[in-house]
């Protein structure tokens, strides 16, 4: 029997892609080969260990690959896929790929399959979280001009909510900052957005805000108290539609 080949990829839809991509090239047989993150992999007795390099060109080979024999959907939902917090997606999407090639698009309603239940779980939990993101996120002005936010998600979101927020602002400065991930997405007034890795923002920094801001937050917080009616004051409900883990960067529920 063959020996099993694992190839260790970087957390990243580049990266995961980057190992697909090695491990069709490598012709060794999909029924012998793993896929597996970076930190996250438990090692086998009896196993071949491969480092993936992440490589822009082959991730993108992959991915038009993907919208052009699959779907452009399909690609969309990979790529929410990616963004989730699960150790064993990079396997789930790889064996998702391999069975997308020889179904085509109706691989989606095949989830008697293990991995396409999977990577829809996935895809599923991220968008779920993005579309309250979209609605919980609070920017507030600081002394610079600059609007700043500041999230908490339980999956990697900033790559999803930086369209909708340069759509909805696309004449403001402004920065969302993942205090998990210690990454943030910054937007230049109508020159459009990127994202920065592995930055610290002060804390001093996020409180020196705008004395319209200070003014603004102080009027918000008495709104939202003012509509509170006590006798009617629902947690199970109210933590059900405004999950208390954004609560703390939400100034009505300081």
């Amino acid at each position: 029997m063959k020996t099993r080949r694992i190839f260790i990829c970087e957390d990243s839809f580049e990266g995961i892609l980057s190992g697909v991509f090695d491990a069709y090239t490598c012709r060794y047989g999909h029924d012998f080969i793993s896929l597996e993150l970076e930190g996250d992999n438990q090692p086998q007795f009896f196993c071949e260990y491969y480092p993936v390099t992440t490589d822009i060109e082959k991730a993108r080979k992959v991915g038009q690959a993907i919208k052009e024999k699959i779907s452009a959907a399909t690609y969309e939902l990979l790529h929410e896929a990616s963004l989730a917090i699960y150790p064993e997606k990079a396997e789930a999407i790889y064996h998702f790929i391999v069975l997308a090639f020889e179904m085509g698009p109706q691989v989606i309603s095949h989830l008697s399959d293990n991995y396409v239940l999977t990577v829809m779980k996935l895809s599923k939990a991220v968008t779920r979280e993005l579309q309250r993101l979209e609605g919980f996120v609070r920017f507030r002005e600081l002394n610079n001009g600059i609007m700043f936010s500041k999230l908490a998600p339980k999956h990697d979101q900033l790559i999803l909510l930086a369209p909708h927020f340069a759509d909805r602002f696309p004449e403001e400065n402004w920065m969302i900052y993942d205090e998990n991930r210690k990454t943030a997405c910054i937007h230049k007034a109508g020159l459009g957005w990127g994202m920065v890795s592995n930055i610290e923002v002060e804390k001093e920094l996020m409180n020196h805000v705008s004395e319209e801001e200070d003014l603004f937050l102080n009027l918000w917080k008495s709104f939202a108290k003012t509509l509170t009616i006590e006798e009617r004051r629902n947690k199970k409900l109210q933590m059900n539609m405004m999950p208390k883990m954004y609560w703390k960067n939400m100034p009505e529920v300081e």
